[in-house]
């Protein structure tokens, strides 16, 4: 009996199968905490927190191991403590004076309601992709009178950027007013401030949002070779990349761009122009190699 249970046992024990640990990287971002009331003052704000958890790199939108914050106003259901005021009662007494013999009744005052002041929180990134459209949520507890905007200090906006009202704010609820940025360029990033005012009093907000690096893409664009030609190098990338040519030809002398050609340069564009096309000068392997601070590409094509 003892031998055939064994016998089970190890029957069992050899269908079973192991498998070596995963070694797949962590995710990206760690999981978000949990929002947390913070008071400063007369002021109330829940935050949560999460770590970007590898150093692979790229996976990090700013630096590895940075934290990533969001930020908003509490509620009464959120923050209850916050909200909730003590109200003590207390029962009326009656005392009667020694010298006189009359009655006084001595009552408690009826307490007194704190209501918090105007707080202003503006949510949106803090680096965005260039040429990207984007938006700043200006959020005000309780809903403001106004809301103006200011860019570096004035209160004169970039070009491509406008207010959104948002409509429909219910009575005691928060206040929304939306900045939309149609490219976030040079002349659109920088610090923007929300100032929301209500029965005469301002509060304002401040964030900076700034432009994220981008390594430079090439495309080469190559028309049909005549008697003349041109070639326009298109790149992308943030800051602007630096471009250069240069050539390859097919007979046996080294490589640089030969004599009578020109260039005219724009912003991330470059153009190669031929305008006496010889094969002996001119055929071979073109490149266009475009460089910034977060990188460089090189793309090439061949006459003919």
């Amino acid at each position: 009996m003892l031998k055939s249970q064994l016998g089970s046992c190890r029957s069992e024990l050899s269908k079973i199968t192991t498998t070596k640990p995963s070694t797949l990287p962590q995710p990206y971002w760690s999981t978000w905490g949990r929002w947390t009331c913070q008071h400063q003052g007369s002021v109330c704000f829940q935050t949560r927190e999460r770590k970007c958890s590898t150093r692979v790199e790229k996976d990090c939108e700013f630096q590895p191991g940075e934290m990533a914050t969001i930020v908003r106003l509490c509620s009464e259901s959120t923050c209850p403590d916050f909200f909730s005021t003590k109200i003590t009662r207390t029962t009326a007494t009656t005392t009667r004076e020694a010298t006189t013999g009359a009655a006084k009744l001595v009552t408690s005052a009826a307490p007194k309601t704190t209501v918090p002041p105007l707080a202003v929180q503006i949510n949106g990134p803090n680096k965005d992709h260039f040429l990207k459209e984007t938006q700043l949520v200006c959020v005000s507890n309780p809903v403001a009178d106004t809301y103006t905007w200011k860019f570096n200090g004035t209160f004169s906006l970039p070009r491509g950027v406008t207010k959104q009202l948002i409509s429909g704010h219910t009575s005691g609820g928060p206040g929304i007013d939306i900045l939309h940025i149609k490219k976030l360029t040079e002349s659109t990033f920088g610090t923007y401030t929300c100032a929301a005012t209500l029965n005469g009093y301002t509060a304002e907000q401040s964030h900076f949002i700034g432009i994220l690096a981008e390594k430079p893409t090439v495309n080469i664009i190559k028309p049909p070779v005549s008697s003349s030609f041109a070639l326009q190098c298109q790149v992308t990338g943030y800051p602007a990349p630096h471009i250069q040519w240069d050539f390859v030809p097919k007979s046996p002398r080294s490589h640089g761009i030969p004599p009578g050609v020109q260039f005219r340069e724009e912003a991330y564009k470059s153009t190669l122009v031929v305008s006496h096309y010889n094969p002996v000068d001119h055929d071979g392997s073109w490149y266009c190699k475009a460089a910034n601070t977060a990188g460089s590409t090189v793309s090439e094509v061949h006459i003919p």
